[in-house]
Order: C-alpha cells, then sequence, then structure tokens
C-alpha cells in the first residue's frame, strides 16, 4: 500500500507540474521548477558543437527533466530536514534541493573530484546558496579509510592507480573530440587526497541524519550502498539511486545486488522507466526478480522504507 499511493502521487505529480526556463531583466535564463525559488538555477545549456555524433542526446531543454520533477516531488512529499547529494558533479541537484521553498533543507553535496566540488562551491555562492549548500571532498565507500590518496577520470573512482584500460575512452569517444579539435587531457586520470569513507561512518561522525539521499556514483553504487547498513536500518531515509548497467558496475556487484540489499533492509523499489523524459515515464513497483532490474540501461530507482 505504500509504495501504491506513493507511486500514484508521484505520477500525478509528473503530469501536472512543469519546467520551464524564464529570462531576467538582463536575458539571462533560469529553470523555473514549480515549488522552487525562482531565477537561481540557471537553465541548462546542451551544447551541440558540430562533427559526428553517435546519438542524440536526451538532454536538450532541461536536464534529466523526469528525475527532477522526482526529486522536487519528494521534497515536497516527505520535507526531508536534510539531503544527501553524493555524486554531486558541479551540484544541480543541490541546488534544486536548496531552492525548495517549503522543504527548505540542509543541502550536503559529495565529491571526490576536486575540481567539481571548486565549481560547485563557486556556483552556490555567487547564487547566494553558500550558507545552504556545504560541499565537501569525499568518496563513499564500504568503510572508513579517513584521508586517501584516490584517482579519478571523468565520474570513475578508483581505490588503486587504475590500468589504462579501465579508464580510458572508447575508441569511438576519442574519435569524437579529435574530430571535434578538442583536448582530452582533461578525460584523463588524475589523482587527489580525499576523504575516502562510508556513510554509516560520516553521518555517525557528523551526527547527521538524512532524509532523502541522492546517490550517482557510475558503478560505484554497490560500495556506497554496503556501507549504509546501520543509516537504512535505523534513519530509513529514501534514496533515489541511478543504477547503472551491469558493464558499469564494479567489485563484481551487480544490479539486482544493489537493489538486494536495499530489498533486505525493509525497503520497497519504484522503478522509473525514463528518468529523462516525463512524458514516457512510468513509475513501477519492482522486486527482486523482475526484469527490468536486468535491462541494459543507466535508470534511476526509488527506494524507500515500508516501515
Amino acid at each position: 500500500m505504500v509504495l501504491e499511493k506513493l507511486r500514484t502521487e508521484a505520477e500525478k505529480f509528473l503530469s501536472e507540474k512543469t519546467l520551464r526556463n524564464v529570462l531576467d531583466k538582463n536575458g539571462q535564463q533560469y529553470l523555473q521548477v514549480p515549488g522552487h525559488h525562482p531565477r537561481v538555477i540557471p537553465a541548462f545549456q546542451y551544447s551541440r558543437g558540430v562533427g559526428i555524433r553517435f546519438k542524440r542526446s536526451k538532454n536538450v531543454e532541461f536536464y534529466e527533466e523526469a528525475a527532477t520533477l522526482i526529486i522536487s516531488f519528494l521534497l515536497s512529499r516527505f520535507k526531508p530536514k536534510t539531503f544527501f547529494d553524493i555524486g554531486a558533479a558541479s551540484g544541480y541537484y543541490s541546488l534544486l534541493a536548496s531552492t525548495h521553498i517549503e522543504a527548505a533543507p540542509e543541502v550536503h553535496a559529495f565529491d571526490m573530484r576536486p575540481d567539481q566540488l571548486h565549481a560547485l562551491n563557486v556556483r552556490a555562492g555567487k547564487l547566494g546558496l553558500g550558507s545552504k549548500v556545504t560541499g565537501h571532498l569525499a568518496g563513499f565507500s564500504d568503510e572508513h579509510h579517513g584521508k586517501k590518496r584516490i584517482w579519478y577520470a571523468r565520474t570513475l573512482m578508483f581505490e588503486q592507480r587504475p590500468k589504462l584500460s579501465e579508464f580510458l575512452d572508447p575508441w569511438y569517444i576519442r574519435l569524437k573530440f579529435a574530430l571535434h579539435g578538442k583536448d582530452t587531457k582533461e578525460r584523463g586520470l588524475k589523482e587527489a587526497d580525499v576523504l575516502l569513507t562510508s556513510l554509516d561512518a560520516f553521518c555517525n561522525e557528523n551526527q547527521l541524519e538524512p532524509g532523502l539521499i541522492k546517490i550517482d556514483v557510475d558503478g560505484y553504487e554497490g560500495k556506497v550502498v554496503k556501507g549504509a547498513k546501520t543509516l537504512l536500518r535505523d534513519v530509513r531515509p529514501i534514496v533515489a539511486l541511478e543504477l547503472h548497467k551491469d558493464s558499469k558496475q564494479r567489485f563484481g556487484i551487480f544490479r539486482r545486488d544493489v537493489a538486494r540489499m536495499f530489498f533486505d533492509s525493509g525497503y520497497g523499489a519504484l522503478f522509473l522507466t525514463d528518468h529523462h523524459d516525463p512524458r514516457k515515464c512510468c513509475i513501477v513497483p519492482v522486486s527482486i526478480d523482475h526484469p527490468l532490474l536486468a535491462r541494459s540501461k543507466t535508470d534511476m530507482i526509488l527506494f524507500v522504507p515500508l516501515q
């Protein structure tokens, strides 16, 4: 009953609410989300570029439109006091959460890439959200390590120096960049000293109880969820998880394994069939054996505590 009621409410929200881009008096475009402070989040800029394109981007006018509306719905519905954005990159979902008028949560954004975290902090500061969004140079794993040297390439994180084959772009991506005349050094391997810990350890150390968590860690989700057993058992946050296809999963942990950790902790799951286009998105309750959990795509799933 809990899942069915939430599914009905979420589908109604998706059908009634829409995103818009609006101009301010200076001609700057901003994203306008119902229930959020307007003219704060810069409009999504999709760079079409030139040359060969192997597939059309789904994010043309709005970034992850259905997922954006779903996170807004969860903020409206549950009004969490604390929001965790894990794999925050430059902070899109952190800004989204921080601008929700009713919920007004305390936002903690986590990324292990210093350049991304710097961009997030600069953006939040310029938008007057510096007091609402706290950025952490941190990566989550299945146990606490403390400050540790990590390696990363784009959105991939490694706890040991990886082989070239583990992070190198596929040949067609390298060809695309070459045809565009772009430097690929920014997509190469980098290293940084970051806090590498578990969600359980971080929350215990900082006395934090997130009510809503968004996770997007490009195949590292198995270790992140493994390190959150106490949090899932005792705090019971709602988790919006971007679940990557099995070919991207790491450490021998696959999509069903990640989902099973939630189910074993007394959670139910609502699967978004398209987290980009709300007009194509169906919200489907799934169990561990559901075929959607085996499909070869990147998907968003809402994991909801049943008690």
